[in-house]
């Protein structure tokens, strides 16, 4: 602000002295002439004499000689212009004419632009703006220069001026007729809002950033009445801003309605404190939501309140966050484990209750100390020194420990160590969580113990096995030779009598031959290492074979045995090791099933791709439900009649079914039977094409795609071998020529390995020769090239379903 002192022009002096003598003679007269009143006194008197007037008529005469005298406006121009009119004025003046010209500027101004003296003096006024706000100033001169005299008009625009020093500053101009100074001349106000406006801005982003928060914020008056709300409070009290202005703070606030709660708000920021609450409340989706509010007093620099601001916040997740530290905490504080906090010197800092317990140490006695504390001494420094630089260099540690307690005891520890660090990167803590487990390695050397036992033990039975299966093989063989030989006797033909005899003694011996086998088969040493040979077959056909095998000790006891399964129902497994499966569970039903009893073997009525042995004989007692199944605990239990069994039949059919990836169960019902349920994994019929022309493999593919079997492929014999030796296939469609194995020598390598796969020979020669060596070779099937569908899919379907059978 301009706080020049201005002087003042000499003929207004001279003007205002006149005055002031004036009135003095106009005072001194009334007194006069009020004194003379009554020697003077008429009807018809004046009551101000006419010398009375005279110094009236003087001062007026003053006032026009002022007004019209051309050497007193000429003297004020010389004299500082307008700046008599206000001289402390924050606004610049100036007289320009009706081109912009300016005729006489004032001297704030001057300063405003930072000019002097007369520089701004015949100045465009347009120069002292920047370009863009130019036109618009102009357009506002010329029409105020065609306004009438004495017509009241004014122009206000707001541009950016442009200062002697090339600064920028913000102007408000208003433009008005300058009546009585000239004929078309005009009157600019300049006035300096660019503090104005930057508390504009400043206001602006300030209510930017609140209606962009999340939080809501309320400001109120010293009588609690709200003046702003942001755009959150807004939609928390589900209205408009400005609909809210107005209206009562505590009626914003969810503590409105809590009376006692409202009471306290108040009487705490009256006195000048903040006021601090949380609620809970269920949102729109019903969820439980909290919200932390404060209510500030806000003050003027005198220290008086005269406002009041409110802001609430949710605090769900953060509640959320302490719940779940919460947790953790009690989680920790509970935890069987011994959990231990080390600063980044390995100075304890935190220890769980099961550290206090299993070490024996007072919480007292641990904090502030080194882990060395617990030091058993079995440990060189080498593990330890190879501990800490792990940990140290960032990385988790874990492995065995042995501690020892305050008594003394020895404690084995399952330890993990991890390094903790900062959100800066900085390590700052170590965490081991330490698991007690003596008790686990007492229990594993005591059964490590046992399985040496065991071991043994199993040793034994197989050599016992062993060299009892020999000696008994041995002269059961050299009796059948010797059978054979009479029987062949050509010089001693036999009666039908003796021939029969005979012929029974060599089925009982090759009986005896195969009960031995299985004898070996269920060798303890051998279990679970036996190689799959996996073929679809018929199992309905196979249960028919192990039911007639069982007949006579079935017929002993009078029980009867039923086939119940579907007669085109395939496993694909190993054919033998599944036939011992179901004997062995047939073998046993029979066992524990009473005369007159029943064996059925079926279907599940529940379960996919599942056989079920169903017997009515007394179950399985429930002090062996679950060791039926382990080798470890071998049982054994006399049958209805006495019948006696090694124990190892059922550990047997457990492991056959888990070496196929299938499964075996039971449920039993004491008293009334038990069923015994055997499942494989589902599988279609594999089948290989052999071939080293490409496209006639995709012409194979897509011929077999309508018959649900899955393909696999090789190029030649070799390959082939090579995948056969992974996964055996139902069916070979092998082309006949081919390098570096050609698939005459493929066909016989398979008959020479005895594998129990379909083959068919494709060839496109026709010859005699070709077609006897193929089956020769150990084809089954002979097609020539091309194929026609109707003629070989047929082939196909029946050695598939021959095989599968």
């Amino acid at each position: 602000m301009n706080t020049r002192q201005k002087s003042i022009p000499s003929e207004l002096k001279r003007f205002l002295l006149y005055s002031l003598g004036a009135v003095i003679l106009i005072y001194c007269s009334v007194q006069i002439s009020s004194a003379l009143m009554v020697e003077w006194e008429s009807p018809h008197s004046s009551a101000f004499p006419v010398y009375a007037q005279i110094p009236i008529l003087l001062f007026f005469l003053g006032v026009v000689y002022y007004k019209f005298s051309p050497a007193v406006r000429e003297n004020g121009k010389k004299d500082g212009g307008m700046e008599w009119i206000l001289p402390h004025a924050e606004i610049g003046f100036a007289i320009i004419d009706k081109t912009g010209v300016i005729l006489q500027a004032s001297d704030t101004l001057k300063e405003l632009f930072g000019y002097t003296d007369d520089e701004l003096d015949g100045k465009e006024i347009t120069s002292l703006i920047r370009e863009k706000g130019r036109q618009g100033l102009l357009a506002g001169i010329k029409e105020l220069s065609q306004v009438a005299d004495g017509e009241k008009a004014v122009r206000t625009m707001k541009v950016e001026g442009i200062c002697k020093s090339w600064s920028r500053i913000n102007l408000e101009i208003k433009l008005a007729p300058a009546h009585g100074m000239g004929p078309e001349k005009l009157l600019a106000l300049f006035k300096d809002v660019s503090r104005e406006n930057k508390l504009e801005r400043e206001l602006s982003r300030l209510q930017g950033a609140l209606d962009n928060s999340d939080e809501m914020v309320i400001i109120a008056d010293e009588e609690g009445i709200v003046e702003y709300v942001n755009a959150a409070a807004a939609h928390i009290n589900g209205a408009d801003g400005h609909s809210l202005k107005g209206t009562k703070l505590k009626a914003n606030l969810s503590v409105g309605d809590n009376e006692g709660e409202n009471r306290g708000m108040w009487s705490t920021v009256q006195i000048g404190r903040t006021w601090k609450s949380e609620i809970a409340h269920h949102g729109d989706n019903g969820e439980l939501r909290f919200e932390e509010v404060f209510v500030y007093p806000v003050k003027d620099g005198e220290e008086k309140i005269t406002n009041y601001m409110a802001v609430r916040r949710d605090i769900t997740g953060r509640k959320h966050t302490e719940q779940l530290i919460s947790n953790l905490t009690r989680a920790i504080e509970y935890s069987a484990d011994m959990i231990m906090v080390t600063d980044s010197t390995g100075k304890i800092e935190y220890v769980n209750p099961s550290v206090v317990d299993i070490l024996g140490y007072e919480r007292e006695e641990i904090i502030g100390k080194n882990p060395g504390l617990f030091s058993s001494g079995r440990h060189d420094p080498a593990f330890y020194e190879a501990m800490w630089g792990q940990i140290t260099s960032g990385k988790v540690w874990s492995g065995r420990i042995t501690n020892k307690t305050k008594s003394g005891r020895f404690v084995e520890e399952e330890i993990s160590i991890s390094p903790v660090f900062s959100e800066y990167g900085k390590l700052v803590n170590y965490v081991a969580v330490a698991r007690d487990i003596t008790k686990k390695i007492e229990n594993e050397m005591e059964l490590q113990a046992r399985r040496k036992e065991a071991e043994i033990s199993n040793h034994f039975k197989d050599e016992l096995i062993s060299i009892v299966s020999h000696d008994l093989k041995n002269p059961i063989i050299a009796a059948l030779g010797l059978v054979k030989l009479v029987q062949n006797d050509q010089k001693r033909e036999l009666d039908p009598f003796h021939h029969d005899i005979l012929s029974r003694v060599s089925s009982a011996g090759q009986k005896a031959l195969e009960m031995i086998e299985k004898l070996l088969l269920m060798s303890p040493s051998r279990f679970g290492k036996w190689k799959l040979e996996k073929r679809y077959f018929n199992v309905y056909a196979l249960v028919d074979e192990v039911v007639d095998e069982l007949e006579t000790p079935a017929l002993a006891k009078g029980i009867t045995m039923e086939n119940e399964l579907s007669k085109d129902f395939r496993f694909h497994a190993d054919y033998d090791l599944m036939y011992e499966v179901v004997s062995n569970l047939l073998m046993n039903a029979i066992k524990f099933t009473p005369r007159g009893g029943k064996v059925t073997v079926s279907l599940s009525s529940e379960l996919k791709n599942t056989i079920e042995i169903r017997d009515t004989g007394r179950g399985v007692p429930k002090s062996l439900a679950g060791e039926i199944f382990s080798k470890a605990n071998v049982t054994t239990t006399l049958g209805t009649e006495g019948e006696k069994g090694y124990g190892m039949g059922l550990p047997f059919c457990y492991e056959v079914m888990e070496k196929h990836e299938g499964s075996i169960s039971y449920k039993s019902s004491p008293g009334k039977g038990s069923v015994f349920s055997l499942y494989l994994p589902p599988s279609k019929p594999l089948v290989m094409l052999v071939d080293d022309d490409e496209d006639f493999r995709i012409l194979l593919r897509n011929l077999l795609e309508e018959m649900d079997v899955e393909t696999m492929e090789a190029v030649n014999g070799s390959q082939a071998l090579e995948m056969i030796g992974n996964s055996t296939p139902c069916l070979l469609i092998t082309d006949l020529f081919m390098d570096p194995m050609n698939g005459f020598d493929l066909l016989k390598e398979l008959k020479k390995r005895n594998c129990h796969i379909a083959k068919i020979a494709i060839t496109s020669d026709t010859q005699i020769d070709t077609r006897s060596k193929a089956f020769a070779s150990g084809a089954q099937d002979f097609v020539t090239k091309p194929l026609v569908a109707y003629d070989f899919i047929p082939r196909v379907r029946r050695l598939l379903e021959v095989e599968i059978r």
